[in-house]
Order: C-alpha cells, then sequence, then structure tokens
C-alpha cells in the first residue's frame, strides 16, 4: 500500500466574497446582453455566460462560484418569467 500523502488542510473559514452594488449592476447587465445574445436555455445560463461574468467582474472579491448561485434579486431584476 502506497503511502498516504500528506494533504494540509486550509485553516480558518472559507474567504466570503464582498459583494457591492457596482458588482450587482455589472451582474445584471452582463446577464442581460448574454439574454440578448441567445446565451439563457430554458431555465438555465449557458456556460459562456458565466465566463462572460467572470470576465466583467474582474478586479472585484466576487469569485465564479459566488455568480452561478441563482439570486431572487437577479431574477426580479432580469424579468424572469417575462
Amino acid at each position: 500500500m502506497p503511502p498516504k500523502k500528506n494533504v494540509s488542510m486550509p485553516k480558518g473559514p472559507p474567504k466570503k466574497a464582498k459583494w457591492s452594488s457596482s458588482d450587482d449592476a455589472t451582474l445584471i447587465a452582463t446577464l442581460h446582453a448574454e439574454r440578448a445574445k441567445g446565451n439563457q436555455a430554458d431555465n438555465s445560463w449557458k456556460a459562456t455566460t458565466w465566463t462572460a461574468c467572470e470576465k466583467a467582474l474582474v478586479g472585484s472579491e466576487v469569485s465564479v462560484e459566488e455568480i452561478a448561485i441563482p439570486s431572487v434579486s437577479w431574477a426580479r431584476s432580469l424579468g424572469a418569467g417575462t
């Protein structure tokens, strides 16, 4: 049996993103633009949409994981269901 590798676990709680109203506005504008390009399928977004959002938010403390979590307020802002 091979020896176990020492895997170091990060200490402390995970870092949380700091969302600003500017980040929200950037994300909503990007999602609107991506929807206009046809990058929304049924009730989800295509992978290219999340890449565009990530690029639009470069420099903020928001990570891809936080971007990909849907929010009711984003859905309302985007006029979901219309």
